[in-house]
């Protein structure tokens, strides 16, 4: 059996995961606060950034100082607060941006999900289904709130890949193109926008669709995009069909 040579001692290693624990709950509350985005116009204070944030100021101070020890901040020598090169990581409506997704992925529901692994290892049973009593799908279609932040999340990572998708695949031979489970259509509306001949379809659960006909309305695509609102193990409704 190989084994792969580690530069730190078992004990190291430990802290490491520990501490890297605590960083990605940092990493959470900042994304869930909105903090890069409060940072972008320059550095702030604690104090006002608490003041913007609904939250007790040294708490917060705290928390910035963590941020900033682990590069996601810097502060001042005034004590203020601004974003580094990474800080766009968290900030809103760009493209580097994956907020969201450290939202869903170390907080809302995944984190308690993930805090039950024993169950499933004991089990073989899903955690997720344990904890909230149905599955993430049922549960996010009666939480429109934490759904609306997996919904973003999932387009954030598309919006990373897409680039690459587009440059590794030629799209322009296929008439009708299908994107099962494809959200709000992120993927499907890059590719329709950058090929004039196909047409596309997205697939995916009914509170998903919904959202993904306003955005594929927005971007002037209607009528060459068909939604069809269902689970793909099931049978499928139209939602939405070209208008020519």
């Amino acid at each position: 059996m190989t084994t792969v040579a580690t530069p730190v001692s078992p004990a190291a290693a430990v802290l490491q995961v520990i501490s890297g624990f605590w960083s990605a709950r940092a990493v959470y509350a900042a994304a869930k606060l909105g903090i890069a985005d409060l940072v972008q116009d320059g550095p702030k204070a604690a104090a006002e950034l608490a003041t913007l944030t609904g939250t007790n100021a040294p708490a917060l101070y705290r928390l910035l100082r963590a941020l900033a020890s682990i590069g996601w901040l810097a502060e001042d020598e005034y004590g203020r607060f601004g974003p580094t090169q990474i800080t766009a990581g968290i900030q809103t409506g760009i493209p580097a941006s994956l907020r969201h997704l450290a939202m869903t992925e170390l907080g809302e529901e995944h984190y308690p999900a993930w805090e039950d692994l024993l169950f499933s290892l004991r089990t073989g049973e899903i955690a997720f289904n344990h904890v909230f009593g149905m599955p993430n799908w049922k549960y996010w279609a009666g939480h429109p709130e934490h759904a609306q932040t997996f919904n973003e999340a999932m387009s954030e990572v598309t919006g990373i890949m897409e680039p690459a998708v587009l440059a590794a695949y030629d799209f322009s031979r296929f008439n009708r193109i299908v994107d099962i489970g494809g959200g709000r259509g992120t993927l499907i509306a890059s590719i329709l926008s950058t090929y004039e001949n196909p047409r596309g379809i997205v697939l995916d659960l009914p509170h998903v669709v919904e959202l993904g006909a306003q955005h594929i309305q927005e971007l002037g695509l209607s009528a060459r995009c068909d939604l069809l609102s269902g689970d793909f193990l099931k049978a499928c409704q139209r939602v939405a069909t070209p208008t020519s």
